[in-house]
């Protein structure tokens, strides 16, 4: 039986977008994605699968790196973060687009936060496309510094819990 791996690079070499069975209700309209994705002007896949520690894809960065190393090119991988499943991790192989910028940007923006993950995916590859994933990862991270510093009802600012959000190789933390 082949492995899990081995289906997904299948797959990925027919098409850039790859959705485990059990993740499919979660990318409710995967033909966009993979128009978003094709239109991109160097190679990005989305590779959506679950992460578990001790499971044979334990986070985004071993995921992106088989893959990566089985299909043998230069690239860009999409795939869900380990820490938050909600959120876009990114890995760049012999580009540089500013992909791991632009998932920040996507998991970031609050105009988001109700999207489902396909539309999350397009905004970012929309950003790896256009060019303006660092300037527009800067513009909410800026955006949520501020929204951090506004007074909340029943408290001043912050108040609360902390969630900590990997990005690239820094990481934001929220308080809420």
């Amino acid at each position: 039986m082949a492995s899990d791996l081995t289906k997904i690079v299948a797959s990925l070499r027919r098409s850039p977008v790859y959705v485990a069975p059990s993740l499919v209700s979660a990318v409710p309209d995967a033909q966009r994605l993979r128009a978003a994705v094709k239109a991109t002007p160097v190679p990005v896949f989305a590779v959506i699968v679950p992460l578990a520690a001790g499971g044979e894809f334990p986070d985004a960065e071993h995921l992106a790196g088989a893959v990566h190393r089985r299909l043998g090119r230069d690239c860009v991988i999409l795939t869900l973060d380990e820490d938050s499943p909600n959120d876009i991790s990114a890995q760049e192989y012999g580009v540089d687009r500013d992909s791991i910028e632009a998932a920040g940007a996507a998991n970031l923006d609050p105009a988001l936060d109700s999207a489902s993950l396909t539309d999350r995916l397009i905004r970012c590859v929309q950003l790896i496309t256009s060019g303006q994933a660092h300037a527009e990862y800067e513009k909410q991270s800026k955006a949520l510094e501020q929204r951090l510093r506004e007074p909340r009802q029943g408290g001043g600012p912050g108040g609360g819990h902390t969630t900590a959000y990997g990005v690239g190789g820094g990481s934001v933390a929220v308080a809420a």
